[in-house]
């Protein structure tokens, strides 16, 4: 089922002894989403979704798709989850969010499927999702889900996640896998519009996740020769050494038509990360670097670390929602100029 479609059950036929038949059952209260996912984690089975993807590195990328559910009363933003302080033990998808299904499936499968879903489109366009630090791949998975839904995204939605640990103790664990996915992922992006057909790749990476992107993307733009191989990349919160991104950048923009960097001086993580690694990151303070459009989204953190705004708040929702569209950072209508003696930037009004 495409996204943010509902699920009706079909009404009972008439009654020939002319009795009025039974009311059909209503329709379900929750919207289903399928995205496709990529993964280098370590499979194993799960009681509820039937495969589960854990923290340990895998030794090949598993490819297949996701079923998730929404329920029809969340607010764009929202991923409402079972919370212990309203007596919420599991979850119920007339209330939350839910991973229904995990389903693995071959290469020419899983590829077959993305192009099936683009042939329906008119722009034949998909975006990858690539989740940060801490993150479970449970969670990186509502998470696109959640992404698709609230961009209106037409087209196919795809996760990408990397080993993260899923745990606040093992930062360093994360950083090195990481890392340690550059590699796979870039294969994947050149396989990923080679065998589907796709016109134009969007890529929104989350946090850590911002180290395997960019040493993707400054790999592939040694052997791309000129070409891009994704149209827009949104790089939200970057965890990664402001130094080291600085020399990435011009791979990064080379295998890009357009990125855009989303920092926040509100952002707590990335702060601890600042203290953890001795040295600033490319989330925060702001990093101006030549064909990168920086924003300073410090006016609209949400979540108590302020490290989730990229997907929580409407308005940078709204902003992706244009970059995606290739509406430029001087003409959208929710930033202004601004400058430093680093150059010029963007701020949220």
């Amino acid at each position: 089922m495409d996204p943010g479609t509902v699920e009706h059950a079909s009404p009972l036929p008439a009654s020939r002894g002319g009795f009025k038949s039974a009311k059909p059952p209503p329709a379900d209260p929750f919207v289903h989403t399928r995205i496709h996912f990529a993964t280098d984690r370590k499979s194993h089975p799960d009681k509820t979704t039937g495969v589960g993807f854990g923290a340990e590195r895998g030794d090949k990328l598993v490819l297949g798709e996701c079923e998730v559910s929404f329920p029809l009363d969340r607010r764009p933003g929202e991923l409402p989850r079972p919370t212990i302080w309203k007596l919420e033990f599991k979850p119920d998808p007339k209330k939350h969010v839910m991973l229904q299904k995990v389903v693995t499936q071959a290469e020419q499968v899983f590829y077959d499927g993305i192009k099936a879903k683009l042939d329906e489109t008119k722009g034949r366009e998909a975006f990858v999702f690539i989740h940060g630090y801490n993150v479970s791949f449970e969670s990186a998975a509502l998470r696109t889900a959640q992404l698709a839904l609230d961009l209106k995204f037409d087209g196919a939605p795809i996760l990408y996640s990397w080993p993260s640990n899923g745990k606040v103790a093992a930062y360093v664990v994360d950083h090195n896998n990481a890392v340690g996915s550059a590699e796979r992922l870039g294969a994947f992006l050149e396989t990923l519009a080679a065998r589907t057909g796709a016109k134009r790749v969007h890529i929104i990476a989350h946090s850590m996740g911002n180290q395997a992107l960019c040493a993707a993307l400054d790999r592939l733009s040694l052997t791309l020769g000129g070409s891009k191989v994704v149209h827009h990349v949104a790089l939200a919160a970057p965890d990664v050494d402001a130094d080291q991104f600085r020399q990435m950048s011009k791979g990064v923009c080379k295998a890009a038509a357009t990125v855009t960097l989303y920092a926040s001086s509100k952002d707590l993580a990335i702060r601890a990360s600042k203290k953890v690694n001795g040295h600033p990151r490319a989330g925060e303070p702001l990093v101006i670097v030549p064909g990168v459009d920086t924003v300073d989204a410090s006016a609209v953190g949400t979540d108590f670390l302020s490290h989730g705004y990229f997907s929580d708040d409407r308005s940078m929702l709204e902003d992706i929602y244009n970059v995606i569209r290739d509406v430029p950072a001087s003409q959208r209508f929710n930033l202004k100029p601004a400058s430093t003696t680093a150059g010029g930037y963007f701020i949220f009004r």
